[in-house]
């Protein structure tokens, strides 16, 4: 039997899936374009449900493409987009659409975190300059505007998390996030 891995990139506008031999070699890839909306000005969101379902159907695309049995195939690797967050209920259903990491509603919490803790400590402390694309801005945001839904809310997934959950791999993945996704 023949070994194989899976590169998934789940993109800003598409995702690209590839399938490689161990030695490197691109055996089959796919691709699918997907919307953003921009409900308000500066407002960027996803359809997490759309991202999820184009995500299935590239990578089934991908894997008849190359012929390749899916039990073949020994390791995924998955590159996704930043900082983009979505609300989750205790089932795992989004509560709203996923904030993407372009999104700059959240430049009232920048403020509010400079006026408590400066932009040159922030930066001290994390390393990366303050600013609308951190998960952090959001989260505030969240937590601030969005009452409507907060008893509900169990947790926040980044994009990343959010699909190894569908996968329900768990227990054999290891989770590396960016850093700045986690400030």
């Amino acid at each position: 039997m023949s070994k194989y891995v899976c590169g998934i990139d789940i993109g800003t506008t598409g995702v690209k899936v590839m399938i490689f031999s161990l030695d490197g070699t691109v055996i089959s890839s796919a691709y699918t374009e997907y919307a953003c909306t921009f409900p308000q000005s500066g407002w960027v969101e996803q359809d997490g449900d759309m991202t999820w379902k184009k995500t299935c159907e590239t990578c089934k695309r991908a894997v008849e493409k190359s012929g390749v049995n899916p039990k073949e195939i020994v390791s995924i690797g998955l590159s996704t987009q930043r900082c983009t967050i979505v609300p989750i209920d205790r089932e795992g259903n989004p509560l709203c659409n996923s904030i993407s990491w372009q999104d700059s509603r959240s430049f009232e919490e920048v403020e509010e975190i400079k006026r408590i803790v400066g932009e040159e400590k922030f930066y001290e402390i994390t390393g990366y300059p303050l600013g609308t694309v951190l998960s952090v801005t959001e989260i505030m945001w969240i937590k601030k505007i969005c009452q409507s839904f907060m008893k509900q809310l169990i947790c926040l997934f980044w994009i990343r998390k959010g699909f190894f959950i569908n996968w329900e791999w768990m227990d054999i993945i290891r989770i590396g996030q960016m850093a700045p996704c986690m400030v």
